[in-house]
């Protein structure tokens, strides 16, 4: 009796110390979690070359938007103090209401651009808002023509300043977009026109000169007036 009671406890003593070797499960689950904490804005720095290629990346290729007019855009910016700043080259022509709309698209990009960054700080933007980056960080836009120049437009805000635009870049690039199919269209089936008209001018040359044909053919030559002539000449006779 005495020899079990002593197995019973020799395995209870060396559950105890099993047991005593399993770490606290607490402070393990601790130590493994992950940090899903929001950065600080003082903490965010963004990296304005990523900053620049995400926005112009955003446009696609830009022969297929309204923006065609736009030759170069060149995006820089400071963390301290903080701002962003993008010039922008356009060809000749290209108007003040022209640059507005691409200016409206540009903030709307340079914002989702940040966002793709620190997208626990900063908010996608929507037709209805341009995100929150402008709120932490002034913007100067300046748009000249690359020809010789000369000022097209320019946005220069404070940070947290209203941006005084309508963020609808989608209802812009949607009539846009409807406006070409109908040139495209009309110019096809001014083309379609021009072509049946080619062709009937050329049916109608086609007749004259079959026409002209018969006509020469029925009229009498040289020689059956000279017969007829003769003829009559000897009647008389």
């Amino acid at each position: 009796m005495r020899k079990i009671l002593t197995i019973i406890a020799g395995c209870l003593i060396a559950t105890g110390l099993c047991v005593g070797c399993v770490p606290n499960r607490q402070d393990s689950s601790l130590a493994l979690a992950p940090d899903f904490s929001v950065p600080e804005m003082s903490e965010v720095s963004l990296d304005f070359t990523e900053l620049h290629n995400n926005t112009l990346d955003a446009f696609g290729d830009v022969s297929q938007t309204p923006y065609i007019f736009i030759v170069d855009v060149d995006i820089t910016g400071s963390n301290d103090p903080r701002s962003i700043t993008a010039n922008v080259k356009s060809i000749s022509g290209a108007s003040a209401a022209d640059a507005e709309h691409f200016v409206v698209a540009l903030l709307r990009h340079m914002n989702d651009a940040a966002c793709s960054q620190y997208d626990q700080n900063f908010e996608v933007s929507t037709p209805e808002s341009f995100g929150n980056l402008f709120d932490y960080y002034a913007v100067n836009v300046y748009v000249i023509n690359a020809d010789d120049g000369s000022e097209v437009y320019t946005l220069t805000k404070a940070a947290g300043e209203d941006i005084g635009l309508d963020p609808d870049m989608e209802d812009y690039e949607e009539r846009w977009a409807e406006y070409v199919s109908i040139q495209m269209l009309n110019e096809e089936n001014n083309a379609d026109s021009g072509a049946q008209e080619t062709d009937g001018e050329t049916d109608t040359e086609d007749e004259s000169e079959e026409t002209e044909t018969e006509t020469a053919s029925e009229a009498p030559g040289e020689e059956d007036a000279a017969v007829s002539q003769t003829e009559a000449e000897t009647e008389n006779a």
